[in-house]
């Protein structure tokens, strides 16, 4: 079976809340404290309307 690191598609699915700090923490140990790093291809977020809005604007500067 093959490693995650090694597969072409790896997905992290999250649930966040307002602040989306959540998420860059999870990223943060899966790309720099993990052995082999971990890089997502995809990220899926579970969240409120408002928790969204607020994801946008800290994350992607829209």
């Amino acid at each position: 079976m093959p490693q995650p690191h090694k597969y072409s598609r790896r997905i992290l699915l999250a649930v966040i809340g307002m602040p989306p700090q959540i998420l860059t923490e999870t990223l943060y140990k899966l790309v720099v404290d993990s052995s082999p790093a971990f890089v997502p291809t995809e990220i899926h977020l579970i969240t409120t309307t408002q928790g969204a809005k607020s994801a946008q604007n800290a994350l992607l500067c829209r």
